[in-house]
């Protein structure tokens, strides 16, 4: 999307409109984010954004259809309403049929699926079906949250067709070894949309519509993590421009998506959302987490970084329901309760301040280490639970050891403040692996002994305290515990 950095002013939304140049990236394999020093740029990046108000707007809830593909009942003919804009894709689209085989495909009838009205090219026609029958019918074998929702938004805008069928084209790709490791045909598609959406957004009324808005969100949705960080600048430039979040208020479908794709970039570079919350579309567990004496302690210790406190006594609330409900599974595939209510609290969590320019500045005092240890582990554990909902990329390889890097560049004494030191330690050891695990068992040995317990059962009773879950987590942590035991036995010995 526009490479074109953009920053979130604190002035209002309804500022005055600025012409700006876009420019666009063409599509490529994901590349490697994991470089410190990659991760240092974007964080600065990030950083130089500001938050920008949003205005709100009494909403109303849109129904979109999808066609069914009921080979029985579907009918030939113009499609009209919500998929006109199928004859616009058709027009634009000119593809030459340089493409692997696609025998794996469901046998294809002339009324399944997409019907397109008065075909100029019938095998350009045919294709375009097959490549949406191989994302309807889940040809990537993967789980996908709120497909429906991205179907029927793509089907919304032209150039948000475009990039859907790209991205078939780029999977179906995938699964024949032998073809380039770039699909000449999803490239196509691609530049097409580009070539589309950089005439809209020249336009004062149509660079801010809808369709744009939907087009930049689908880029991000299919792209690289990269370029997701440069598609969202843009995509807040024009929210900007049209007068602020609250202009899409009106589109629920629009609005939780935008959030949904916030959310899942941010979480993975560790920013700050660039949009706030829908609080008219989230919803929150009924059930209210109690402070413990453990949080009360720091509250009364540290007011001043009372806002960590604030957001485990939610996420304790969440991941209580979130546990009660972990053996039965059906809670994994729920998108309703990932984008409405998880997403909620992870929003609140990346929201809260960080405290690494002034780490990596060298200003620190022990309550800032430790609070931004507790931050750290918190990401680490809701990326252990996007990775439960199959939200992926889930954050695992990018946050994993995160805490380790933190306390070993910056080491405390976490007197008086043990019990907490001991929660950080072993949230964080959940995700991490087997052959790597040994530093962490040493210091939640050392831990408990400040705290004066030997037992892994006393262990798991200081994290009940803070936040526990047992039964999601519940394999993982008897390995752990034999693992702690173990540990206790080779240093005695």
């Amino acid at each position: 999307m526009p490479t074109k950095r953009t920053k979130r002013s604190g002035s209002s939304v309804t500022s005055e409109q600025t012409t700006k140049t876009h420019e666009f990236v063409t599509i490529m394999n994901p590349n490697e984010i994991r470089d410190p020093l990659k991760q240092k740029l974007i964080r600065q990046h990030a950083r130089r954004r500001e938050d920008s108000n949003s205005t709100f707007r009494k909403t109303f809830k849109l129904v979109f259809d999808l066609p069914s593909g009921d080979t029985q009942t579907a009918v030939e003919g113009p499609i009209t309403g919500s998929h006109s804009m199928l004859s616009a894709v058709r027009e634009h689209l000119d593809l030459t049929p340089f493409v692997p085989s696609i025998q794996f495909l469901r046998p294809l009838t002339p009324v399944r699926g997409l019907v397109f009205a008065s075909p100029h090219s019938p095998e350009m026609d045919i294709r375009v079906v097959q490549l949406v029958d191989f994302m309807r019918s889940g040809g990537d074998k993967k789980f996908c949250p709120l497909m429906d929702f991205w179907w029927n938004i793509a089907q919304l805008d032209s150039a948000a067709f475009f990039v859907t069928l790209a991205h078939a084209s780029r999977l179906i790709n995938k699964q024949h070894p032998n073809e380039p490791k770039q699909s000449s045909e999803a490239v196509e598609l691609y530049t097409k949309s580009i070539q589309c959406l950089q005439k809209r957004l020249q336009m004062p009324k149509e660079g801010t519509s809808d369709g744009v808005i939907i087009t930049i969100l689908e880029f991000a949705y299919y792209d690289d993590l990269v370029r997701w960080l440069v598609h969202m600048s843009g995509l807040a430039e024009v929210v900007k421009r049209r007068g602020g979040i609250g202009t899409l208020y009106s589109s629920e479908i629009i609005l939780l998506l935008n959030f949904w794709i916030d959310i899942s970039g941010s979480f993975i570079f560790d920013i700050a959302p660039f949009f706030p919350r829908p609080h008219h579309l989230l919803t929150q567990v009924a059930s209210k987490a109690v402070p413990s004496t453990i949080l009360q302690r720091w509250n009364a210790k540290f007011p001043e970084l009372s806002d960590i406190t604030t957001f485990l006594i939610d996420a304790a609330s969440l991941t209580s329901y979130i546990d009660e409900r972990a053996i039965e599974g059906v809670i994994w595939k729920d998108d309703m309760f990932v984008s409405r209510t998880f997403n909620g609290v992870v929003h609140q969590l990346l929201s809260l301040q960080r405290d690494t320019e002034a780490l990596e500045a060298g200003i620190t005092s022990p309550q800032i280490v430790m609070r931004e240890a507790m931050r750290r582990a918190c990401i680490i554990l809701f990326a252990l639970l996007r990775d439960k909902f199959s939200v992926h990329p889930s954050g695992m390889s990018q946050h994993s050891n995160s805490v380790k890097e933190l306390l070993s560049q910056h080491p405390v004494d976490w007197s008086g403040f043990s019990d907490l030191h001991l929660w950080v330690l072993v949230t964080t050891s959940f995700a991490i692996e087997d052959d790597k695990i040994s530093w962490y068992m040493d210091e939640i040995r050392g831990a408990a002994v400040q705290l004066g317990i030997s037992g892994w059962n006393d262990v798991v009773e200081v994290m009940k305290s803070v936040l526990w879950m047992g039964k999601t987590f519940r394999t993982r942590n008897d390995l752990l515990k034999d693992f702690f035991e173990l540990s206790t036995v080779i240093n005695e010995v």
